[in-house]
């Protein structure tokens, strides 16, 4: 996407979850972050092992500054709990930028308690920062309590 178009990198938010109401802060991923995100996906996709060197390669492609995509992760307390990735393309649709939601991962533990919810909004309201966008998210088919959460 064109850095004219591209929201700042900076955003950040913090919204209170959790049965304990600990703050979980939303922010992008760093290079240090990688081997949670490693970790995170392979609870996506606990049937389909993926090797972490090639998801780290993958990510590190991602978070490129000038890249189409983001890559958040959700934090409480200073652990990562959660990630999501956003990819921005043209649309012809919209005839502007539409936002792909390509992952939302919530670590085991603490799905249920509202840090997805926090990081499907994020991404919402990121997404909203580019006039005339359209925000799409898929989800498996075998996924039934992510299509209840969606």
């Amino acid at each position: 996407m064109p850095s004219s178009l591209r929201p700042h990198r900076s955003l950040k938010t913090t919204t209170k979850t959790s049965p304990k109401k600990s703050p979980v802060v939303i922010r992008h991923a760093r290079r240090s972050d990688l081997p949670h995100l490693c970790e995170l996906l392979r609870q996506l996709w606990p049937d389909q092992p993926r090797d972490p060197k090639e998801l780290q390669k993958i990510l590190k492609i991602m978070m490129r500054p000038g890249h189409q995509d983001d890559v958040f992760v959700a934090t409480m307390c200073g652990a990562i709990v959660g990630m999501m990735t956003l990819s921005w393309k043209p649309s012809l649709f919209s005839t502007g930028w539409m936002v792909q939601i390509e992952q939302i991962v919530v670590t085991e533990a603490l799905r249920g308690h509202g840090v997805g919810t926090n990081l499907l909004q994020f991404g919402v309201h990121h997404a909203s920062k580019i006039k005339e966008q359209r925000v799409t998210l898929n989800a498996g088919f075998h996924r039934i309590k992510a299509h209840h959460f969606y």
